[in-house]
């Protein structure tokens, strides 16, 4: 059986039909480019961030050349200039922060051990 001008012949198979889509498909299409951007704006901007945060940085570079200035009668007062103990006036000592007794305590003087004994 043939067809004529797009009519399909009696007893021929109907093509498949063609519905239109749901209510709100175009809004759901929208919305899902709309997350897909958003997500490569968030990968790009998280990429950056770890690229510029494995530069060195100039003001790290500066702030690791900083001397301090330290009391050697009180290790506790110390100071970013050179001068005098406001405690007891001796003259405040240079101290590099990558030096070895950076972050420990410091030892006592008297080089004695500082147990008190007990009865």
């Amino acid at each position: 059986m043939k067809e004529t001008q797009g009519i399909p012949a009696a007893g021929a198979p109907a093509g498949p039909a063609h519905e239109p889509p749901p209510r709100g498909a175009g809004f759901m299409n929208v919305l899902r480019w709309a997350l897909f951007a958003g997500l490569l704006l968030l990968a790009a901007a998280s990429i950056g961030s770890y690229v510029v945060s494995r530069h060195p940085k100039s003001v790290a570079k500066q702030a690791a050349h900083k001397v301090i200035y330290q009391c050697p009668m009180h290790p506790s007062y110390t100071s970013d200039k050179p001068g005098e103990c406001p405690i007891c006036g001796m003259t405040l000592e240079p101290v590099e922060p990558s030096g070895p007794r950076a972050g420990r305590a410091p030892r006592p003087a008297h080089g004695g051990s500082s147990s008190i004994g007990t009865q």
